[in-house]
């Protein structure tokens, strides 16, 4: 009679963690991290890729000395969230800040001075292939520009 006891309790010991383990719920992800470093003159990496309606936080490093900054235009994306980077405006540059331009195209930009970072959380809605690059004057010249993928 004892050892059935045991038995039984084993049984339902295993049964209840098998119930338990199915009824966890999944694993919660945020956004997936993207890093892109820019130094005098170039991105690292200089190719991106994403999916459309993938929530992607971009992570944009200045390891130069001198002002960079990261500029997509055309991309139809939701921008969630923008924290770090420059407010200001250099003459020549793009936008200073991730929005749509008044009936332009949409532009997302990041202008970070040097040692510092900054981010955009964003979710891009058109499949296609975008220039991204660095507006301020020269720079793009030089070869500060890359291509970012974004696919169905």
């Amino acid at each position: 009679m004892m050892r059935n006891r045991q038995w039984g309790w084993l049984v339902l010991t295993v049964l209840s963690l098998t119930v338990l383990s199915a009824c966890g719920g999944g694993t919660v992800t945020g956004p997936r991290e993207i890093t892109v470093q820019a130094k005098e003159f170039a991105f690292t990496p200089k190719a991106l890729r994403m999916s459309s309606q993938e929530t992607v936080r971009l992570i944009f490093q200045n390891k130069g000395t001198v002002l960079h900054d990261f500029v997509v235009a055309d991309l139809e994306a939701e921008v969630i969230e923008q924290q770090g980077g420059s407010l200001h405006h250099t003459p020549g540059m793009d936008t200073p800040i991730a929005y749509k331009r008044h009936g332009g195209p949409p532009v997302i930009h990041l202008a970070v001075e040097p040692g510092e970072t900054a981010t955009i959380t964003f979710i891009p809605h058109e499949v296609g292939e975008y220039e991204f690059y660095c507006s301020v004057p020269g720079h793009k010249e030089a070869g500060m520009s890359g291509t970012l993928t974004v696919t169905p």
